[in-house]
Parts: C-alpha cells; sequence; structure tokens
C-alpha cells in the first residue's frame, strides 16, 4: 500500500461519516465521539508503529487498519441508535460489509 492510497482512503473516510451527521443534535454528538475516536486510535497507531520500528509500508498498513477498525459503527447507530452490539448487530460484521460495498480495498494488491 502507498501513502498516496492511505490519503485516498483518510479523504474517503471523511465523506463517508459526514452524511452520518445529518441527525439529530443527540446524533451528531455521538457519530462525532466515533469520529474523534477514531482519529485517536490512527494517532495511537502511528505511535506504535514508530516505536516498534514498522516498516513504510507496515505503517502505512497499520495506519489504514486503524482508520478503517470501526466503519461499521456509523451505519449501526444510525439503523439502531446505539454502539453497543448486543443490542444491534456485530460492529465488526457491519466495517466487512461497508469495506466490501463501498470497494474501498479494490485497487490495492491482495498481497
Amino acid at each position: 500500500m502507498k501513502q498516496s492510497q492511505l490519503d485516498d482512503l483518510c479523504s474517503w473516510f471523511d465523506g463517508f461519516v459526514e452524511p452520518f451527521l445529518a441527525t439529530d443534535d443527540e446524533g451528531a454528538k455521538n457519530i462525532r465521539l466515533k469520529i474523534g475516536h477514531t482519529r485517536k486510535v490512527c494517532e495511537a497507531m502511528a505511535l506504535l508503529s514508530e516505536g516498534e520500528n514498522l516498516s513504510e509500508n507496515e505503517s502505512i498498513m497499520a495506519s489504514a487498519v486503524a482508520l478503517l477498525h470501526d466503519v461499521g459503527r456509523f451505519p449501526q447507530y444510525r439503523r439502531w441508535r446505539t454502539f453497543r452490539d448486543s443490542d444491534s448487530d456485530n460492529h465488526a460484521r457491519l466495517a466487512v460489509d461497508v469495506i466490501r460495498d463501498e470497494q474501498i480495498l479494490a485497487e490495492l494488491d491482495p498481497s
């Protein structure tokens, strides 16, 4: 994975989450919370990647994983108004659905 692909993925994420903010005040607050959480996970991953002396490619891949780790939370909240998997659906499964439906990894080398 190249840095330009990660940059594209970051742009995709910003565009993906934006429509979820178009809700009532409580819903927008909760969506912003998850967006902020994702940003913090990305920051933590950058520190971990540096501390573990990952290669550039490994660091980019780790950053992509951090960015995508909770994308299922957004449709989860829109549909069920909760982030609790036990009251809705497994957010990891929902994330796989998002990744497949949006084909965001389609242009990456499968290896």
